[in-house]
């Protein structure tokens, strides 16, 4: 028996297409920012497609290139996706062209790079600095660190061995420490 292709059509990801009904007769205005990479021309699709589209053309920067429903573009307007901060794009507004120096605090084990992620990304990175010769080094979301939460080393919110611990900051009172009684060292 013959195989099927497993390839899905787009007959079968788009509404079937009624006349008038293309994105190039409703809205001939998008037709110049449908990218040529499209599998699809914009006079073979629904207007009101939930099939994903590649687009060009933003007002705002004309490299701006990205992916976003058909109905998001013609119906709800939601406009450039690099402009609005969902899409990323290298070189224009990630958090290492964007924040260069908060980019630099970027721990290179880090799964993404800088370049790969949005200045308000929810995703959890390390960070890391040297201070005084020690490494702090700390895990936080993107977008928390541009909303300015730093290093909690510094801050004073977690202790460092050798940086802020009870023994480096007043070794005078190691003396009396309890070693039996509390749960944790001076250290």
């Amino acid at each position: 028996s013959p195989r099927r292709s497993s390839r899905v059509s787009l007959a079968a990801k788009t509404p079937r297409l009624r006349p008038g009904n293309s994105v190039a007769e409703k809205f001939p205005e998008l037709v110049a920012r449908w990218h040529a990479d499209n599998e699809f021309g914009p006079d073979q699709v629904s207007y009101g497609s939930n099939l994903p589209a590649i687009w060009t053309g933003c007002p705002v920067d004309s490299r701006h290139v990205w992916t976003a429903s058909v109905k998001s573009i013609t119906l709800l307007k939601q406009g450039c996706s690099v402009c609005r901060g969902t899409q990323v794009m290298p070189g224009i507004n990630d958090l290492a062209t964007v924040n260069p120096v908060l980019a630099a605090e970027w721990d290179p084990a880090n799964d993404l790079s800088a370049s790969e992620v949005s200045p308000s990304s929810g995703y959890t990175a390390v960070w890391s600095h040297v201070v005084d010769g020690h490494t702090h080094q700390w895990p936080a979301t993107v977008d928390n660190r541009r909303k300015g939460q730093g290093c909690p080393v510094c801050a004073g919110k977690a202790v460092m061995q050798g940086v802020n611990d009870l023994a480096t900051f007043a070794p005078h009172l190691v003396a009396e420490w309890d070693f039996e009684r509390n749960e944790r060292g001076p250290h």
